[in-house]
């Protein structure tokens, strides 16, 4: 059985996966140091996606992955 894997990470599973904390992913983000998207939806704050991809290049400090 193939299995599709994930490629949008919440800010919760960067957290997870890196041990940063929380506003500092949020500053990264806002400094625009890692690029994320905003999802569709209805709240007022909505939900923050940043790609896989996007993650490790910011993790490896360069743009090849």
């Amino acid at each position: 059985m193939r299995t599709i894997e994930k490629m949008l990470l919440s800010v919760r599973e960067i957290k997870d996966i890196t041990g940063w904390s929380i506003p500092h992913i949020y500053r990264l983000i806002e400094n625009k140091e890692l690029r994320a998207v905003p999802t569709n939806s209805d709240l007022v704050m909505k939900p923050i996606r940043v790609e896989k991809t996007e993650l490790l290049k910011f993790i490896q400090g360069g743009d090849s992955v």
